[in-house]
């Protein structure tokens, strides 16, 4: 499934061993490079895929410098694949080092090429409309210092025409009295039916009350006028975004003589923007899956030590339930997993109601043999007994949270994770507190919720969780903070 997912976002992995200065690469990356699967790289011909220029010199000195003193880097390229097609990739790599030395690279490599043609396609697009706004703003301010004749407007006209984006001006009182030429070839309307009934024929339905509501407070504040719309496009019936702005014209009294207002398609730049938005929730979904199989996978492996170990066979028999227990939870996480690929795959995230006790009690299943081995104490006091939220983002947190609690304990001290919720200036507040080793935040502070940010040696750490279940928190309108102290331990709160 991972591998799946791996495939719809177009993001692979790669791997230096620095020493034999051998490279491995995902079926993705192969995929993306336009090779064979039976493809062996090597750090010269990986190399030699960047394009000439400034492209292989970065990566080169990207790897240099990862190797000298441990740099790791997250950077876009350009490629020229097997297939001798140009592709925009996003490369992340880090070092590895032992005894000082950098024994191994690894990172992943993303096929961005979509999003990037996007990306300057909207960078041309807005620095062409900046300049053509400049010209329009010019134009509207010598009119401004001339007499109203017909020639300043014919003047005006012309230009509205030659400029390739919708341009229109309305009364003082804010009714429509022009329009130029690109309104009525992307509308297909006439000029009698635009001034009858107005933009309603052509603009959806569902931005309708937006647009009356905007545009009547600007005319009654004499404000700018700024909304994201959509128009029906005549030529295929098709809505398309547009970005609608309009200006007030104003005598050197204030009062307001002419509104002058453009309509620029930027459906490009929405449609990259829902790209981004799927990669990433792809990428999060693939952080999601590692961290939530972990937990049963370890308490499987921990108990069969267990029960490897004892020759009681009273205590294996007591075992053995809960083995199948986490094995089952295992199943259970997994079919969730596929129920929310499907979702995604249709629409965004639904809220749901989730209980919180149902969310501790999951947890606990999932991490049954870390709990057992450790003697954890878990308690609970929930004034707020459930929230709604994005299930699958909610146990993930509860996940990070209490695993964290469990492997950061102090080995003499027995663990308690105290988890509680409130309502504080109407927001939701919940609180994950331990008294594990604790966090020194005077040196962590500045990296705390960052990426691949380890805080204490000798612990299987990957520093993923943290920076995850701040970027599911945030994502949805919330915030998190820490206090700590080393030797006391941690209390994260969280408000929704």
């Amino acid at each position: 499934m991972l591998e799946q997912t791996n495939q719809v976002a177009r993001v692979g992995g790669w791997e230096l061993d620095v020493q034999q200065q051998k490279i491995f690469w995902t079926s993705v990356t192969k995929e993306i490079h336009g090779v064979a699967p039976y493809f062996e790289p090597d750090l010269n011909t990986g190399i030699d895929f960047y394009k000439y220029g400034d492209d292989r010199e970065r990566i080169t000195a990207v790897i240099n410098n990862a190797i000298k003193d441990g740099t790791s880097w997250d950077e876009q390229f350009q490629i020229i694949n097997a297939k001798s097609d140009e592709v925009w990739v996003r490369a992340i790599g880090n070092a590895e080092f032992k005894n000082g030395i950098c024994t191994r690279l690894f990172g992943t490599f993303q096929d961005i090429n979509e999003l990037k043609k996007n990306e300057l396609a909207l960078k041309y697009s807005i620095e062409t409309q900046e300049s053509l706004n400049k010209v329009l703003i010019e134009q509207i301010e010598y009119i401004k210092q001339q007499d109203r004749t017909i020639e300043k407007i014919q003047e005006f006209q012309f230009l509205a025409d030659s400029i390739p984006q919708i341009i229109w001006t309305s009364k003082q009182d804010g009714s429509k009295d022009y329009y130029n030429k690109h309104w009525f070839e992307y509308t297909g309307l006439t000029i009698e039916e635009t001034m009858e009934k107005g933009w309603a024929p052509v603009l959806h339905p569902d931005d309708v009350r937006v647009d009356f509501k905007e545009w009547k407070r600007s005319v009654m504040a004499k404000d700018a006028y700024e909304a994201e719309l959509r128009f029906k496009r005549a030529a295929d019936n098709v809505y398309k975004w547009h970005l609608v702005r309009a200006v007030p014209m104003k005598d050197k009294n204030g009062k307001v003589i002419k509104w002058f207002g453009s309509s620029t398609d930027i459906d490009a730049y929405k449609n990259a923007l829902d790209l981004e938005n799927r990669i990433s929730q792809f990428e999060d979904f693939n952080r999601i899956v590692a961290h939530n199989l972990r937990g049963p996978a370890g308490s499987i492996d921990l108990m069969l030590n267990m029960i490897n170990e004892s020759s009681d066979e009273a205590e294996k028999n007591e075992l053995i339930p809960l083995l199948k227990e986490s094995s089952t939870t295992l199943i259970e996480t997994l079919n969730e997993l596929m129920k929310v690929l499907e979702i995604r795959h249709n629409s965004n995230l639904p809220f749901e109601e989730c209980d919180l006790t149902t969310m501790v009690d999951m947890v606990k299943r999932m991490l049954k043999g870390q709990v057992m081995s450790k003697k954890a104490i878990i308690s609970t006091h929930f004034q707020v007994s459930a929230i709604k939220f994005p299930k699958i983002y909610l146990e993930s947190i509860f996940y990070n949270m209490i695993s964290n609690s469990l492997k950061y304990s102090r080995p003499d001290v027995q663990p308690e994770i105290n988890i509680s919720s409130k309502i504080r200036d109407g927001r939701v507040i919940l609180t994950f507190g331990d008294n594990g080793l604790g966090i020194d935040l005077n040196k962590h502070s500045k990296n705390m919720f960052k990426l691949n940010g380890v805080f204490h040696t000798g612990f299987d750490s990957k520093g993923v969780g943290l920076f995850m279940t701040k970027t599911q928190i945030e994502t949805f309108g919330g915030k998190i903070s820490v206090a700590s102290e080393p030797g006391k331990g941690t209390v994260f709160t969280i408000m929704f």
